[in-house]
């Protein structure tokens, strides 16, 4: 009969560290399918493909030069593939005119910008009216998703 009950007993608590395992692998499988949902919003929703983004992310730019009355003389883009991935990045240069308070709220401002853009640099390449209006070159960058091919095209590639 003590034989019974002991066994009965290590059963009783193989079962409940099992179930502690089983709990915890639940917990990690949840947390996994959470992150791979954020994940997979990050990409499709905050790099997404530069055919997506590259228009919202110009009128973005240009609408908060706009705002500080900070005049964007020209704009260059320079992409770039990034190796081993399927993203490119992308650098903005953007040669500004205007005065330090709002020189510094654009920047700020493309800092807190929903389309994911880094400030990599900022250059002060002179001054006019006495110092009053400051000229900037500002590097921004970000970064796109290559377009993911069509299921047609991909299909009728050769092997």
């Amino acid at each position: 009969l003590g034989n019974l009950q002991a066994a009965r007993d290590a059963a009783a608590r193989a079962l409940h560290t099992g179930k502690a395992r089983r709990d915890a692998m639940r917990d990690l499988i949840r947390r996994y399918d959470e992150e791979t949902v954020r994940l997979e919003d990050f990409y499709a929703n905050r790099l997404g493909t530069q055919a997506d983004r590259m228009t919202p992310i110009q009128k973005e730019i240009r609408g908060i030069a706009a705002e500080f009355r900070i005049d964007p003389e020209s704009i260059d883009y320079s992409p770039a593939e990034v190796a081993g991935t399927d993203l490119t990045s992308f650098q903005i240069t953007i040669p500004l005119v205007g005065g330090y308070p709002n020189l510094r709220h654009f920047i700020n401002r493309v800092e807190k910008s929903e389309h994911l853009l880094i400030v990599d640099e900022v250059q002060l390449t002179g001054a006019r009216e006495g110092g009053a209006m400051l000229s900037l070159t500002i590097k921004i960058s970000t970064c796109f998703r290559s377009p993911r091919p069509e299921a047609g095209r991909a299909a009728a590639a050769p092997a």
